[in-house]
């Protein structure tokens, strides 16, 4: 039935993620993430190819029924690689890395261009580990079964 589907979402073991290159994406594909099921929600903001406004992404995820979203777990960053590879402001990032930061997402800086090194202010490598997510996850699994 349908409540009996409605009662293992989220499934302990998906992890939805979505990329992000520039504002207009983070807008469009902000709001979709937040209304999966996934037990982990992450972005990839690879490669960044300018300044995104993660305030206004959120703002606008309003408009959609967030009665799903317990919110963002996980934030990966990096710059683009390669011989064609777009210029990377280090600014970018360190908005980015403040976002996470004030509202506890974990935050991991993967690379600049393959070629610069990492500042040493944004060599953060963080995972997601959400321990109330996992008990919530261990209880839900022990009702269904």
């Amino acid at each position: 039935s349908a409540d009996a589907v409605k009662q293992v979402f989220p499934f302990n073991n998906v992890w939805e993620g979505t990329s992000m290159e520039d504002q207009l994406t983070a807008i469009e594909r902000y709001q979709w993430l937040m209304i999966t099921s996934a037990a982990i929600r992450w972005i990839s903001m690879e490669p960044m190819l300018e300044a995104i406004d993660m305030d206004q992404a959120s703002r606008m995820c309003l408009s959609v029924d967030r009665t799903k979203s317990q919110g963002l777990d996980w934030l990966v960053l990096g710059g683009e690689s390669g011989p064609k590879r777009r210029p990377f402001n280090a600014d970018w990032a360190r908005k980015i890395r403040n976002y996470c930061k004030a509202n506890g997402i974990p935050f991991f800086m993967k690379q600049i261009d393959k070629k610069l090194p990492i500042p040493a202010d944004l060599m953060i490598r963080e995972y997601p580990l959400n321990w109330a997510k996992i008990e919530q996850d261990v209880k839900r699994k022990e009702l269904i079964e």
